[in-house]
């Protein structure tokens, strides 16, 4: 079966070759940009231990040189485990198949070539597809399931790993209630408010929704700007993407998380304690081409795999939402 439908070409162009720009145009599909949202740790073959450290906070004590005093139990160890999995993308294509198309005009030729028109960009849009298709649907929203089939079966997510911790009592969720776009901004400084000082000193980043965050963009700069000038970059359409913005009275940035879909769900804490891991950073993009008969097997195979590295009140606020 070919991974590959043309039946919408056909219908448009009609069955036969014809005449026409050399533009092919895809859906938009943008490199997600993973390193900016996470830390990203690479040459992972199965587990990955993630130990932290914890010190006490009364360590210092007033002098006394006749008395050697050891705080008990001052440093404590703890870890977490950031497991990658088996994830591959498997594709079939017939070359002949483009002959009784348009695109037959750019095969070379030859009727036993292997050879595809815009081989090159079609391969760059199937890369790009799996890499937004992984943000999507499996680094937050992904329940593993071993049997699975489909992209979300991937792997547990940051939304699994955080119902399960709010489960086992290791994190109290701020409750906020449903977010609107009345009372967003409020909301989401109640789930700064959570994390511990020595975090918001140190800056954190806030995931949320496309939703949430265009909520509050609007509500903190106003829709008219007198002193707003039409650069030429403006006037082309060109406009510089907003997805990353200072979230007002805290020392944390709000990210544009389009992998959280729908949920309502904000979680804050800092940019290196959200892990992603994977066997090595190229895997996605190493595409296998292998002749079947008349077919190509078009194969991509990479792990992949999320944790938190530190799960406690201070390090990690979390709301009610799902």
């Amino acid at each position: 079966m070919s991974s590959i439908k043309l039946d919408k070409l056909s219908a448009t162009l009609g069955d036969f070759c014809r005449e026409n720009t050399d533009v092919l145009i895809s859906e938009l599909v943008m490199d997600p940009k993973l390193d900016q949202r996470f830390a990203v740790l690479d040459d992972i073959k199965d587990e990955y231990p993630l130990p932290f450290l914890t010190v006490s906070d009364e360590l210092v004590k007033p002098g006394n040189d006749r008395k050697f005093e050891p705080v008990e139990n001052a440093i404590e160890f703890d870890a977490r485990i950031l497991k990658v999995r088996d994830c591959k993308v498997d594709l079939q294509i017939f070359p002949a198949d483009f002959e009784k198309v348009w695109l037959g005009k750019y095969k070379k030729q030859g009727s036993r070539g292997q050879d595809i028109p815009f081989e090159q960009f079609i391969f760059q849009v199937i890369i790009l597809k799996a890499r937004r298709a992984m943000l999507n649907k499996a680094l937050y929203r992904g329940v593993y399931n071993a049997a699975g089939s489909t992209t979300a079966t991937t792997m547990d997510g940051y939304l699994k790993l955080i119902a399960d911790e709010i489960a086992a009592d290791n994190i109290v969720p701020v409750v906020t209630g449903a977010i609107t776009q009345a009372n967003c901004v409020d909301a989401l400084i109640s789930v700064y408010d959570a994390l511990g000082e020595e975090y918001k000193e140190e800056g954190v980043q806030q995931k949320v929704n496309s939703t949430i965050f265009d909520w509050v963009y609007r509500k903190t700069n106003p829709l008219i700007n007198n002193t707003l000038v039409a650069t030429q970059d403006l006037a082309n359409g060109q406009a510089k993407k907003v997805n990353f913005m200072a979230l007002p009275g805290t020392n944390c940035t709000l990210v544009r998380e389009t992998g959280l879909g729908t949920s309502q769900r904000v979680i804050t804490c800092q940019k290196e304690n959200m892990s992603y891991g994977v066997d090595s950073t190229g895997d996605d993009a190493n595409i296998e081409v292998q002749r079947d008969k008349r077919a190509l097997n078009l194969l991509i195979d990479f792990k992949a795999g999320v944790n938190f590295n530190e799960i406690h009140k201070n390090a990690l606020a979390v709301n009610d939402q799902l």
